[in-house]
């Protein structure tokens, strides 16, 4: 009761100014004048309300937003991809919180989660509530998501500011990978010894330019007649560290997805496995190869290409020799040199050139 009304004594009666008075034995109305006089004939019980606290404390609406992304939330990107956002808005106030929305430049649109999410039906952004936005973009670069949030109560606008950089590893718009694939010791290959199929290869490339027109095949293929090679093109992206994956199964070859396509002006750059745990990768007898020799596309977008290799030499694993091209150009990766235990990569790459005839 301190500090809460005044109380004053004049003419025998009790004078009160601005409070909240209800007589109980005399009838007083709480909708009284500021100032008002209770006269007093007798004993008399008044009884004091004290305002309640709940009612008469100040509102202060507040909302917060948080941004998680699937996948690999908080791992580095390996590669574009498809990305979503999840913006999460939570009442950090003591009221609830109308006409919620999200922005954000670098992911439009957003759209709203609305299953279980407004539990009590009421259009308000309420205390043990979480309302999630969502956004879905494909990354080619690290990006920074930069997201405000804002909502009105008793007339006032509240808003939220979240910021979160999302890390896409390497440079995917490169047209050629700047680290060399690590081509040694990969999964098992489910397809057949490629050096038993020469024979195979070569009447197959035989029989396939004497025909005019030829059946697009489902699948790319990759075709070296004088190494036996056969073998199915897998479009890959990066890895952690910028290098060029590739396909897990150590028979397939890998196609560098964000360079040159087959037949294109620029370099198409292709990658296959030495070796596996288990015997010989695709490329095995790669350094086989000399100028001249045939290489074959088949099922490309630009038909079936013909190339003839121009050279073939080895790197540093960490070097980056490989250029882009105004011309259609094909290269081929796997490993080569020494095997280091410790780093579980060989210390040299083979690189050969071929190009379109």
């Amino acid at each position: 009761m301190k500090g809460l009304f005044k109380t004053l004594v004049k003419d025998g009666a009790i004078l009160f100014s601005s409070l909240l008075v209800s007589a109980l034995t005399i009838g007083v109305s709480p909708a009284l004048a500021d100032e008002y006089t209770i006269p007093i004939s007798g004993p008399a019980t008044i009884l004091f309300i004290t305002p309640d606290t709940a009612s008469t404390q100040e509102s202060a609406p507040a909302i917060n937003v948080h941004v998680s992304y699937e996948p690999n939330g908080g791992i580095p990107l390996s590669e574009a991809s498809q990305v979503t956002f999840f913006y999460s808005v939570t009442n950090s106030g003591n009221v609830p919180v109308s006409d919620i929305s999200i922005s954000d430049a670098n992911c439009p649109p957003i759209s709203y989660d609305a299953v279980g999410q407004d539990l009590n039906v009421d259009h308000k952004l309420d205390k043990n509530e979480v309302w999630t936005y969502f956004c879905t973009k494909t990354l080619d670069s690290t990006s920074t998501i930069d997201v405000t949030a804002t909502g009105k109560s008793d007339g006032k606008t509240v808003s939220s500011h979240f910021s979160k950089t999302v890390t896409v590893a390497g440079s995917i718009k490169s047209s050629v990978p700047k680290v060399m694939p690590n081509a040694g010791l990969g999964g098992s290959s489910k397809k057949k010894s490629s050096t038993a199929r020469i024979s195979t290869v070569r009447a197959t490339v035989k029989k396939t330019l004497k025909v005019a027109a030829v059946t697009k095949p489902s699948q790319e293929e990759l075709l070296i007649p004088s190494l036996g090679v056969k073998a199915d093109i897998i479009p890959v992206g990066l890895g952690s560290k910028g290098e060029m994956l590739l396909p897990s199964d150590a028979g397939d070859v890998g196609m560098y997805s964000f360079g040159a396509q087959p037949g294109e002006a620029g370099n198409t750059v292709l990658a296959g496995h030495l070796d596996t745990y288990a015997g010989s990768g695709v490329f095995a007898n790669l350094k086989a190869l000399r100028s001249g020799d045939d290489i074959y596309i088949y099922g490309s977008n630009k038909g079936n290409l013909h190339y003839s290799v121009t050279s073939s030499e080895t790197f540093a694993a960490d070097e980056s020799p490989l250029s882009d091209s105004d011309k259609p150009r094909l290269t081929l990766i796997t490993c080569s040199g020494s095997w280091d235990s410790v780093n579980h990569r060989y210390s040299r790459r083979l690189v050969v050139s071929a190009d379109l005839l």
